[in-house]
């Protein structure tokens, strides 16, 4: 396989490696690596099903259910939908407002996620240029970067990861086509 770094603090794209014909543990490992070295990992040329797609991603550790069950994948719900398409009936095939605005996936949990698997099957094109995009941020190296005594007030503080909070804000206030959560969400 072949590693590209992307930025900085934070990203490298990886080139000849095919996860559809499953991995050895030392092609594992080296992905591991690079995942542990970059953060966030863009693997080219993937060509997956969804129960592929699952396999891989247990080799990173066991799921976990998106608490918003409403675009699970209707055979594999460890698969989340993310798309602005809309079945025939017209509602919407999956979440199509998902990653408005910052976040970490599943930082809600008492135990934060590992990581998340993005896997595009359909990217918008306009003139042979993708639209839209997906960002990341480089946390630690953004801390690194504080002023000290920033730092040291923010050392002294608390945060809580609340799912709902921005889950029914983007209902109330951008008019979301999500379903309300259920009280056991």
């Amino acid at each position: 396989m072949k590693v590209t770094p992307l930025g900085k603090h934070l990203g490298a794209r990886i080139d000849a490696l095919d996860l559809a014909g499953g991995l050895d543990e030392a092609a594992f490992a080296a992905l591991e690596h690079a995942f542990h070295r970059y953060g966030v990992v863009a693997i080219s040329e993937q060509h997956l099903g969804e129960q592929a797609l699952i396999d891989f991603s247990r080799r990173f550790g066991a799921l976990e259910l998106n608490v918003a069950s409403s675009f699970h994948h209707p055979e594999f719900p460890y698969v989340n939908i993310l798309s602005n398409k809309r079945k025939p009936d017209g509602t919407p095939l999956g979440s199509p407002d998902a990653g408005q605005g910052w976040h970490a996936d599943m930082s809600y949990n008492a135990t934060p996620a590992r990581a998340s698997i993005l896997y595009a099957l359909e990217v918008p094109m306009r003139d042979g240029a993708p639209l839209g995009d997906t960002l990341f941020a480089a946390t630690a190296a953004a801390y690194d970067a504080l002023d000290p005594a920033l730092e040291s007030r923010l050392e002294t503080l608390e945060a809580v990861h609340h799912f709902s909070k921005f889950y029914d804000y983007m209902i109330r206030a951008k008019g979301s086509p999500r379903p309300p959560l259920s009280e056991a969400q």
